[in-house]
């Protein structure tokens, strides 16, 4: 992929990635391109989600850190708290996630 493909055409490719390969949870790339997809409200946000439930263990840390940070009618909280919630009960996600 290109560097200048954006998250939310990239995102496709790295779910099809992680699903192939769980290495590929380890690439940076795929972290900033499952959150920019989340923090969007269109898109491949299925992908993203299914990217993230994959790779949560690589994931975790930014998920929560971009949920703590996200404001109330961010769209990243909606399309976040999905895999969050099933992941896991941190303080924060308590908080943001209805």
């Amino acid at each position: 992929m290109s560097g200048d493909t954006s998250a939310t055409a990239a995102i496709h490719y790295w779910a099809l990635a992680v699903d192939d390969d769980r290495e590929a949870c380890k690439d940076g790339r795929l972290e900033r391109a499952v959150l920019g997809t989340l923090r969007g409200s269109v898109g491949r946000l299925a992908d993203a989600q299914r990217a993230a439930t994959t790779c949560y263990a690589s994931l975790e840390i930014a998920l929560v850190e971009a949920l703590d940070k996200a404001k109330p009618t961010d769209p990243f909280i909606a399309n976040a708290c999905p895999v969050l919630k099933a992941h896991g009960t941190k303080t924060v996600v308590k908080k943001k996630c209805p």
